[in-house]
């Protein structure tokens, strides 16, 4: 198949455009800059230079690629993370505007499946208490803090776009956790940690499902051929995990010192949204994905993907 990827030079599309290439599709890799055809082309794709806020360049960036599936992986995300409510407005308006221009541009190159990279956080932000959240939950409507609503709002619009386009286009939603894994934060989070740079808000006693990028990447390999058009997916691993356990296995994975903690209050004066994250309690299947597509984490939890990481550092 010919393939065409947005967001190619960020983590999931990193762990997933080797993938692709070897099974043998065709891969064009979408960025805005010119500067990112070596890295592009090092994962084995060739580069389509778009913006997904620019239609017409996107368009035509799709026409020469003809892709048979589009896989939207496009984020905005700052290295450091997002800490804050402003961290996020560039990839909330990617993922309202920036979906809606690519699935219509999809739509005119003649694709004909659509997989949308969402996320959990599609349910809302808050403690969800012991309740395992599936896919046919709906968002919660109340959130720990206004802001958020922006933050849902564009997910949201994500989803909509995609299952809009059914019609036309087999449109698919993958509902990832917090990634985490090479090149997906967690070199990040050792690098803060060794310098005392990450506390964590209230604690860390939120529950977080998380996902190893490379089983990320091979769920969408299996949605390319099982998932179903309009449905959407959890994709998860099989056991959630307490953030301050999360970072404390990262500090002894990495050699680096524990996390240590400050009120939530202090948190969220120079970091909102990081400190609303740190406190989300969310619980979620993965049945779902498991049974129609195909697809099994090869980490199923936290520690076996961490070991996995580890040791990539040291070969």
């Amino acid at each position: 198949m010919r393939i065409a990827v947005a967001g190619a030079t960020g983590a999931l599309a990193g762990a997933l455009i080797p993938k692709l290439v070897a099974a043998g599709h065709d891969v064009t890799g979408l960025s805005r800059s010119p500067a990112a055809a070596e890295r592009i082309g090092r994962l084995g794709a060739q580069l389509g230079v778009a913006n997904l806020l620019d239609p017409d360049g996107l368009r035509e960036a799709l026409g020469t690629a003809k892709p048979d599936v589009v896989v939207h992986a496009a984020k905005a995300i700052p290295k450091r993370g997002p800490m804050t409510f402003r961290d996020m407005r560039a990839t909330n308006r990617l993922h309202d505007e920036g979906t809606r221009n690519l699935v219509a541009a999809a739509l005119s190159a003649g694709a004909s499946r659509f997989i949308a990279e969402s996320i959990v956080f599609a349910y809302g932000y808050g403690d969800f208490g012991a309740d395992v959240l599936t896919e046919d939950r709906a968002p919660r409507a109340d959130l720990p803090r206004r802001e958020l609503l922006a933050e849902v709002d564009g997910v949201l619009a994500m989803e909509r776009h995609t299952r809009d386009a059914c019609s036309d286009l087999d449109g698919i939603i993958l509902r990832f956790g917090l990634f985490y894994g090479p090149n997906a934060g967690t070199e990040l989070m050792a690098s803060l940690l060794r310098r005392r740079l990450l506390p964590l808000p209230g604690g860390g006693t939120g529950v977080w499902p998380v996902i190893y990028v490379e089983d990320a990447a091979d769920a969408i390999v299996c949605a390319l051929t099982n998932g179903q058009p309009g449905e959407a997916y959890n994709i998860v691993d099989d056991e959630p995990v307490r953030l301050r356990d999360l970072v404390a296995e990262v500090a002894a994975a990495a050699g680096t010192p524990g996390p240590w903690s400050v009120p939530k209050s202090v948190a969220r004066l120079g970091a909102g949204y990081f400190a609303e994250v740190a406190s989300t309690t969310m619980r979620v299947s993965n049945a779902k994905a498991k049974r129609e597509l195909g697809w099994t984490p090869a980490h199923p939890t936290y520690r076996d993907g961490l070991a996995a990481w580890s040791a990539e550092r040291v070969a």
